[in-house]
């Protein structure tokens, strides 16, 4: 006599398609959609609205350099300067971050470039939050000067790291004028989801870049 074996749900869900349905594949796609719609493309349009000529008073003209195609930036992890705790750039997503990569001691061109830096951040009034300030010392510097560097700029990160590792971050911030970026005195600006999308030479005004950050916070959700 052979019995006959009651299915259970659990040997019914085994025995049939392993695969999701096409109804559970649209549902996927959808939230896919969705989750790029909030996160992604309000960065990506912002770097549209960047490379779009435009008559308002943000128009970008003789401001930032755009950088084209931005250059994403992979496995950036640096050690902050005051307790050698790690810092990582993935860390610093949904904030938009500027850059200034120096070597050897800070001359008058580094510290020029730290104030614009701060008086740029600023300038965003209630939004200043959205915007980080890194600052990266590719080889160390004095206490002397540290110390006059954090009571001018007591939130900004500073970080600096093995031979390795700054070698890794130098590499990526390097552009098509291969010029060393220890030597450029340029602002960089990173997007929320870690994208090298824009610098500033020596001579950008304060005004310039804030208002070019200003546009960037705008038209993006996301920092």
């Amino acid at each position: 006599m052979s019995e006959n074996k009651q299915k259970t749900p659990q040997s019914e869900s085994m025995s049939g398609n392993q695969f999701p349905d096409a109804a559970q594949v649209r549902k996927n796609k959808i939230t896919m959609l969705l989750l790029f719609s909030l996160f992604v493309a309000p960065i990506l349009f912002a770097v549209y609205i960047f490379n779009t000529n435009s008559a308002d008073d943000y128009a970008t003209k003789n401001r930032g350099n755009l950088i084209r195609p931005a250059i994403e930036l992979k496995n950036i992890e640096l050690t902050y300067f005051e307790n050698n705790k790690l810092y990582t750039l993935a860390a610093q997503e949904h904030q938009w971050l500027m850059v200034f990569i120096g070597a050897g001691e800070c001359d008058d061109r580094c510290k020029r470039q730290l104030v614009v830096m701060r008086q740029t951040r600023l300038a965003q009034g209630g939004e200043f939050t959205r915007v980080n300030r890194l600052y990266v010392m590719l080889d160390k510097q004095s206490d002397k000067f540290m110390k006059e560097v954090k009571a001018y700029h007591p939130d900004m990160d500073i970080v600096t790291g093995t031979e390795q590792q700054l070698i890794n971050l130098t590499e990526q911030f390097k552009l098509a004028d291969k010029i060393q970026p220890g030597k450029s005195n340029r602002i960089y600006i990173v997007d929320p989801i870690g994208n090298l999308m824009m610098y500033y030479e020596l001579e950008a005004k304060a005004a310039d870049i804030a208002k070019d950050l200003a546009r960037l916070l705008k038209v993006s959700q996301m920092g």
